[in-house]
């Protein structure tokens, strides 16, 4: 039996803060439900009251009790600490992940600065590589489908969304280019 990773308190059904005749009267009454000769059909039973015992002994010691406690005590302590290790750690994960994908964004928006001013960049959480992006003018979606191909490890694939759609000579309607990164 490893004591400090065993609710010693817990065996004897006594809470910490039981005095020295709690502890023993507990102890006296576990035992009798686990005594090898009062359950000869147990195999189990002189494992379990030897435990007992052991737990018995640990607790009336008062040296070792206390230290029991502390162990216990520094136990609880580091789980809490973990825990909010772990909360940091996940929120840290979760700044990163925000920044990444606000630079990338931003990497891309200047990316294609070279053509105009980029209105909206939508890029796809679902399909992984598509993004659409809205230029401010009919002349920078243009150029960007005629003259951006991409990184030769990863091309681009672009095509105007005026393509599909019916053509509109209104000044309010704007131009949009598809651009999607093939993986």
């Amino acid at each position: 039996m490893d004591a400090i990773t065993q609710n010693l308190y817990g065996l004897l059904g006594v809470e910490p803060t039981a005095s020295m005749p709690e502890i023993k009267k507990a102890y006296r009454k576990k035992a009798l439900t686990c005594h090898p000769d009062k359950n000869p059909d147990n195999p189990r039973a002189a494992e379990l009251f030897q435990e007992l015992s052991r737990v018995l002994e640990i607790l009336t010691d008062t040296n070792a009790r206390v230290t029991y406690d502390q162990a216990i005590a520094a136990r609880k302590q580091a789980k809490e600490r973990v825990r909010q290790f772990d909360a940091k750690r996940k929120k840290l994960k979760e700044d990163l992940k925000t920044r990444e994908e606000d630079l990338y964004k931003r990497s891309l928006e200047e990316y294609f600065l070279i053509y105009g001013d980029a209105a909206v960049l939508v890029i796809s959480s679902t399909k992984k590589g598509s993004a659409m992006i809205e230029f401010e003018d009919k002349i920078a979606a243009e150029t960007a489908l005629i003259a951006e191909i991409g990184l030769a490890e990863n091309p681009l694939k672009l095509r105007g969304l005026w393509d599909t759609q019916k053509r509109s000579t209104s000044a309010a309607s704007s131009v949009n280019t598809l651009w999607k990164l093939r993986c």
